[in-house]
């Protein structure tokens, strides 16, 4: 190993040392602020978690379990902890010299060829503007094809979170005025008209499915799934601190029976009013097809974070991808360990390609 090549692996260590150290002492703040009691870890709780993981190489705190066992009810020693998954599982399933790329949402519909994407009516990559067939166009051919739409969104490709940027445009578009605003990589698309039934979660966000997924001897499997309820008043579901998180079932494609808010809080209800313990998430059956197909379309990457929309029609859309940082700990608060019922055939994996 030369000089410089073992600087930066001596600089990622520490970066990943001092990353894990946060999550750690977020999820004891979590734990010491909880609205919900969080009581401790049985010895006989402790010593089936050290086990389930130390038979992978693993010697994990117990706090996410401590936290995890709270909020959902369900004693399961396969919650994964954030040091676990980023150091040990992540890095080796997924190329991260190629994640930034391929999740860029501009190139979405080229790399997720297999799956339905929101319809593109303009691209922008490194300041130089794209039609939807990926030909480079001038500014203004660029507005002369915005121009033939009512109603658009736009929305940041590359690094982005949270729903930062994300906009609906209405006529007329002064597109130099948002191209001076966003400056180059984000893309302009059709609105999305969600299905009704999602639309009573909260009407004014498309609400969005988060499904992960694991490519296994060739198939794209889900793992675990939740869905992200838009604050009411706000155009995305990713926004706002007033939001809501349900699980799924990944195996019945129902809802389980209680919510989580922003603050990790459970809730029995939400705002809308809609009833969603053991409802059927619509078309789930087909969200299941096209992602097996939209994993396929990404062999780099053995992990992939799905947002799926249900549109009007009943037919289920992939919005983004992530591939690199997914919220674990919403995503295991909903009720299902990440990598569901997969997870002991991941670990053997990873335990054997060490």
């Amino acid at each position: 190993m030369g000089i410089k090549s073992g600087i930066v692996k001596l600089k990622r260590s520490v970066d990943a040392r001092r990353h894990l150290s946060k999550q750690l002492k977020r999820i004891r703040g979590d734990i010491k602020s909880s609205r919900d009691p969080i009581p401790p870890l049985t010895p006989a709780q402790e010593k089936s978690i050290k086990d389930f993981w130390s038979a992978y190489g693993f010697d994990i705190s117990c706090d996410w379990h401590r936290f995890l066992y709270a909020k959902t009810g369900s004693e399961k020693p396969e919650f994964i902890t954030n040091s676990v998954f980023y150091s040990g599982i992540l890095a080796k399933l997924n190329d991260k010299r190629l994640a930034g790329a391929w999740s860029d949402k501009a190139y979405l519909d080229r790399f997720v060829h297999a799956a339905r994407t929101p319809r593109c009516v303009i691209r922008n990559a490194s300041g130089r503007f794209l039609n939807r067939d990926f030909a480079l166009v001038t500014m203004r051919e660029a507005e002369s094809i915005m121009n033939k739409y009512d109603a658009l969104v736009i929305k940041p490709t590359i690094y982005t979170h949270t729903g930062n940027g994300v906009k609906l445009l209405n006529k007329p578009y002064d597109l130099a005025a948002i191209h001076k605003e966003y400056k180059s990589d984000y893309v302009i698309q059709l609105p999305i008209r969600q299905d009704e039934r999602m639309k009573l979660l909260n009407s004014s966000s498309v609400n969005t499915i988060r499904i992960n997924s694991a490519l296994l001897d060739g198939e794209g499997v889900i793992m675990s799934c939740f869905v992200k309820v838009g604050q009411a008043g706000k155009f995305a579901d990713n926004s706002g601190n007033s939001r809501f998180f349900i699980g799924i079932d990944p195996e019945t494609g129902r809802f389980f029976d209680y919510a989580i808010d922003h603050d990790m809080n459970k809730h029995d209800s939400i705002p809308s009013g809609f009833s969603f313990g053991g409802t059927p998430v619509p078309a789930f059956d087909r969200i299941k097809t096209m992602i097996d197909a939209a994993h396929r379309c990404i062999p780099h990457f053995g992990l992939a974070f799905w947002d799926v929309c249900i549109e009007e029609d009943g037919e289920p859309s992939i919005i983004e991808v992530n591939l690199r940082d997914p919220d674990i700990i919403i995503a295991q608060a909903t009720g299902t360990p990440f990598l569901g019922k997969y997870t002991s055939r991941v670990m053997e994996y990873i335990k054997n390609n060490r």
